[in-house]
């Protein structure tokens, strides 16, 4: 009953971006990017950013520039592109000029996402060749062209498309003009989600053109693009909005004959049927079960038969009386039943046990009071009035009615209302007891809800892991009876738990097939409870913009039911939040006002205290209290309850801030940290995602008061607070800052425009504190990576890698010690992302790598860490090549150089397991490596950008049961491996926030026991990458000291007579990390 609405809180912020009443898209209030040359953040930038940015200055001395913007000519691929102006041959609109032709729906291809077809390209005399090539390119434009270039003429292939949307991403990352980039990539993600059936890209597609809008809302592109995703999502009210906004901006040309169709079938959808009375005729009652037939057997068990119970209660013997509703509940039964397809019986045995007892005064008596019971208990449950309906549907359960279907019924909804009101303590033996009683041949809809009932409780009590299949199966059968409310709210019910496990586009899929289905059920109150869920998910990934309208829907369609106080109070406290977050106080403080209003008329006492504090809880985003017992008291009722104690917690963290009391704030997020690692490694990953945002936030601004304080020590301390110990197992204890003997520490942070290097040599600490423009930096990193992944030439790359060492490392070379001094670095976010091994120092001429052994760590304990013991011997476990099935992988490509390497260090290691192509499954990888001291892994890795946990080694499947996932790795037992080499693209991938670079399978293989890990950062030729491990694994099985064995096949590679294996982009993409 109580949606998860916590959830959609504090993983990101709303952003003004909703269509107006009046049709008009209007300027954001307040925290919404602008034109300018900054790069787009991943996620929304944190209020707090401001007031660093500002300390910066004040800390440096130094002033943050953005560059100016310049109108720079196009290059001469886009100048083609746009000069043949290619005719539609898709449905959403591209930046650039194309010729109108209208679409039709593609019936070939059906699915929950609609596509049409427009026509093809046709030839062109495009060097399509060539644009394709400027995917790679540095120069934005180029980049710009050859995705568009792939969407028109290759749209047709997922892979193109994959292709076409990475080209566009570059280029909006290194481009100073966004928008026409965000609708090229609204266009792309719309196609993509055509071919997928997924929702995640329809929503990104929506994001874009948000995006888009917010930066230029006279943009007709972006807005036709947001109307059209709104409504293939499955909204109606927002979508009718944001194509008559569409309209506002171009009534004249025939892309308006586009929206103005839509507009008429939005409109069209039509109203629910009237529920039949005594008296109608058998074909009304057909036409009724035709449109609704869950409607009709819940209208016909409760609603007609509790009225018959009323009836002959008060001994009525009008033609409206108990033999009237009687034959009408026996019409509604007869329409219910059909020869073809699933069948449930319950209201045709209800009724037959009804006549069953026709004279027999007492048990007709005995079956009217059960039924009338019944129908109250239904009744207080509409209204959100918990405790009376258990009360209720207890009373049919102790009165045992000469009616086996309708005690089946009752002891289920007891059941399933004393987990509210008994707080789960009676309900789990209630509920197991029900589904061992439903007969599921005769009433499958009774145990399609029992299972759903069962399913809730285990969802409630964080055992998501039966409950997805639970949910399924229940959501099957409700699809079989043709009960599609109840088909859906459990489809949705699952989605939501696979997003709380962190399948993320399974819980995509089912959502939005959920939604879709209740596209023409306006009335029912599950539809905005839905799409409070799918928000929560979309939110989770920070599509705030699409968030935010699918929550605005949910909302609008909730307040207009006008039905339960509690439902009341739920929507008015969800869009008192959206409107905080957009800047609209005045409003929120408004909707909070409105729900305690609702909230005084709710009498039910096991609802009351949850509303109370769900206001209360609506009262601290709004109002933002001083600090005080309205926290604590919040904080105590939601403690057994961690998907509202958490966002609680972060609250009363804020409050602490605002307080001064930095100290404080962070220990509620510790304390909230402690909760999401209580609650497992996947159950609550926005959770852990809402923590860490915050809790850079606080170690953020605490970092900058100490530098201001001219602290160096007391900065860095504070800036280790938000890191996390990868070996505090291990007894790598927190303590003053210091490097191992001879070894110099090297921490660097980006802070707002504020570059902060931290030197630790033994217990001495020094800093350095830069300005800089944080989007040039960002971009001088991004076209770094761009070229190493794309294999560029040392001669290429050399100069860019010879700017970031400037910037980067000589303000503290004197720090770093002499020629092969080792050098251990701590770095995150985006800092994270450099490949520190290959600056170069345009000085000397070498590369840091020559001069010094890096590794890398996590926090300053980590790295001040004993080496671990080295014994030579033990077994190798050496894996190449897993086979894999094209189907579900369609972009990869077998890896045959991957198993001769597996091969070829078998001559290293003379104790070892190869498992290569079909034998390396899952399975096999598993067990052999709990008995492996040494693990090496050639073959694919995918990586998860926004979810790290997700990513996963490919290993051998017949479909997709051949990946084992960061978060099975790291529940695995790895003690005694001391080293994992992951010869694999991105295997030690770095990721905004203050992890210390780690993220994915490294962070995971290090959790799990492992003493070091060698990985990726980027994808390196399989070929290419042989002699690079091989020299590795010669040096190692000497010395066991993986970062001089890393130095030496790098220093290998950079004076080999073979040009290709100098480049960096084959020798520097591999980095340790462990002590």
């Amino acid at each position: 009953m109580y949606s998860n609405l916590a959830a959609t809180i504090f993983s990101h912020s709303w952003s003004n971006l909703h269509p107006s009443s009046t049709g008009q898209l209007p300027t954001p209030a307040v925290s919404l990017p602008t034109r300018s040359t900054e790069p787009r953040p991943n996620a929304p930038t944190k209020r707090l950013l401001l007031p660093l940015a500002a300390l910066a200055v004040v800390v440096c001395g130094g002033v943050a520039c953005n560059d100016s913007r310049q109108a720079v000519a196009r290059p001469p691929v886009m100048e083609e592109l746009v000069r043949a102006m290619p005719a539609r041959v898709f449905t959403p609109r591209l930046s650039i000029p194309t010729a109108y032709r209208p679409c039709m729906p593609d019936k070939v291809h059906a699915g929950d996402i609609p596509r049409e077809r427009c026509g093809e390209a046709g030839d062109t005399r495009l060097n399509l060749r060539k644009l394709a090539a400027a995917g790679d390119s540095f120069d934005p434009d180029s980049a710009r062209a050859s995705g568009v270039s792939g969407l028109v003429w290759r749209n047709s292939d997922e892979g193109a498309l994959d292709d076409a949307i990475q080209a566009l991403e570059r280029a909006l990352r290194l481009s100073s003009d966004s928008v026409p980039l965000l609708v090229d990539l609204s266009a792309a993600h719309m196609l993509r989600a055509e071919h997928s059936q997924n929702a995640f890209d329809l929503l990104v597609s929506l994001e874009r053109a948000l995006e888009a809008m917010s930066l230029d809302s006279t943009d007709v592109d972006a807005a036709f693009n947001a109307a059209l995703a709104i409504e293939r999502i499955g909204l109606q009210t927002e979508a009718v909005k944001a194509w008559e906004a569409y309209l506002s901006l171009d009534s004249a040309s025939p892309w308006a004959a586009d929206a103005r169709r839509s507009l008429r079938v939005l409109r069209a959808i039509p109203p629910p049927l009237p529920d039949p009375v005594a008296g109608a005729s058998a074909a009304q009652l057909r036409a009724f079960v035709a449109r609704d037939r869950q409607r009709a057997r819940e209208f016909g068990f409760a609603d007609v038969l509790g009225a018959w119970g009323g009836a002959v209660l008060r001994g009525d013997t009008a033609a409206t009386t108990a033999a009237a509703q009687l034959a009408l509940a026996e019409g509604l039964a007869a329409a219910l039943d059909r020869p073809d397809g699933l069948v449930d019986h319950s209201l045709a045995d209800a009724v037959e046990a009804i006549h069953e007892a026709a004279g027999d005064t007492s048990a007709t008596a005995a079956l009217a009071r059960a039924h009338k019971a019944f129908f109250a208990g239904v009744e207080h449950h509409r209204k959100g009035e918990i405790e009376q309906a258990g009360a209720a549907f207890k009373l049919v359960v102790d009165a045992t009615p000469p009616s086996r279907v309708l005690k089946q019924y009752a002891e289920a909804h007891y059941a399933a209302m004393a987990q509210f009101f008994e707080r789960d303590r009676l309900a789990k033996p209630l509920l197991e007891r029900a589904l061992a009683h439903v007969d599921t041949a005769q009433y499958p809809s009774l145990a399609a809800r029992t299972l759903w009932f069962v399913a809730n409780l285990k969802q409630k009590q964080i055992d998501y892991a039966p409950a997805p299949e639970q949910y399924l199966k229940s959501s099957s059968m409700f699809a079989q009876l043709g009960e599609t409310e109840n088909q859906a709210t459990t489809l949705g019910n699952a989605g939501e738990v696979e997003h709380a496990r962190g399948d993320r586009l399974v819980a995509y899929r089912q959502l939005h097939r959920a939604v879709t289905l209740l596209r023409g059920h306006r009335k029912s109150i599950r539809l905005p409870n839905l799409l409070t869920a799918l928000s929560g998910v979309a939110l989770d990934d920070g599509l705030t913009r699409a968030a935010f309208v699918l929550q605005e829907e949910g909302a609008g369609v909730a307040l207009g039911l006008k039905t339960t106080p509690y439902a009341m109070v739920e929507a008015l406290t969800a869009r008192a939040r959206m409107r905080m977050e957009n800047g609209d106080e005045t409003g929120a403080r408004r909707d909070i006002d409105s729900a305690k209003v609702f909230a005084a008329q709710i009498t039910d006492s096991s609802v009351v205290e949850w509303t109370e504090n769900l206001v209360r809880f609506g009262r601290l985003v709004v109002e933002h209290p001083p600090l005080g017992a309205v926290y604590d008291s919040a904080a105590e009722f939601f403690r057994g309850e961690p998907t509202w104690l958490v966002p609680t917690l972060i609250l009363r963290s804020e409050a602490r801030h605002a307080a001064l009391d930095d100290e404080g704030a962070l220990k509620d997020l510790d304390l909230a940290m402690t909760y999401v690692r209580d609650a497992g490694s996947t159950e609550a990953a926005w959770l852990r995602a809402a923590v860490l945002d915050k809790q850079r936030e606080h170690v953020d601004r605490m970092v900058m008061l100490a530098v201001r304080r001219g602290s160096p020590k007391e900065a860095l301390a504070a800036l280790e607070r938000g890191r996390v110990s990868l070996f505090a197992a291990r007894g790598a204890a927190a303590g003053p800052p210091r490097s191992r003997r001879g070894e110099t520490a090297v921490e660097i942070a980006l802070i707002g425009d504020t570059l902060l290097t931290w030197t630790v040599r033994g217990d001495s600490v020094s800093m350095v504190c830069d300005t800089v423009s944080r989007g040039d930096l960002l971009r001088q990193i991004e076209r770094v990576g761009i070229a190493l992944e794309a294999s560029a030439s040392a001669a290429t790359v050399n100069a860019r890698l010879s700017s970031l060492y400037d910037l980067l490392l000589r303000p503290v070379a004197g720090h770093l010690g002499g020629s092969e001094a080792p050098v251990v670095f701590l770095v995150d976010g985006e800092i994270a992302a450099i490949p520190f091994a290959a600056l170069r120092d345009s000085a000397s001429g070498r590369y840091l790598i020559q001069d010094h052994p890096i590794r890398y760590a996590a926090t300053l304990a980590d790295a001040a860490a004993p080496p671990l013991a080295w014994q030579a011997g033990g077994r190798a476990l050496l894996v190449g090549n897993p086979t894999f099935n094209a189907r579900f992988y369609p972009r990869l490509n077998p890896l045959p150089s991957a198993g001769l390497e597996a091969d070829s260090l078998g001559g290293v290691y003379p104790d070892h397991t190869i498992l290569k192509d079909s034998r390396a499954t899952v399975e096999a990888f598993m067990a052999e490596a709990r008995r492996a001291r040494i693990i090496h892994y050639a073959g694919h890795s995918l990586f998860d950008d926004t979810r790290p946990e997700r990513s996963y080694l490919l290993l051998a499947g017949a479909d997709t049961t051949g990946r084992l996932r960061a978060v099975e790795v790291e529940k695995m037992d790895l003690h005694g491996v001391r080293l994992v080499v992951l010869s694999a693209c991105r295997t030690l991938r770095a990721r905004q926030g203050r992890s210390g670079g780690f993220a994915g399978l490294s962070r995971s293989l290090l959790v799990a026991g492992a003493g070091g890990v060698v990985g990726a950062m980027w994808e390196v030729d399989d070929g290419l990458t042989l002699p690079v491990m091989v020299a590795f694994h010669e040096v190692y099985a000497k010395s066991g000291d993986p970062a001089a064995a890393l130095r030496a096949a790098q220093v290998e590679m950079i004076t080999s007579p073979d040009v290709d294996q100098t480049s960096p982009a084959v020798w520097a993409a591999f980095r340790y990390a462990g002590p």
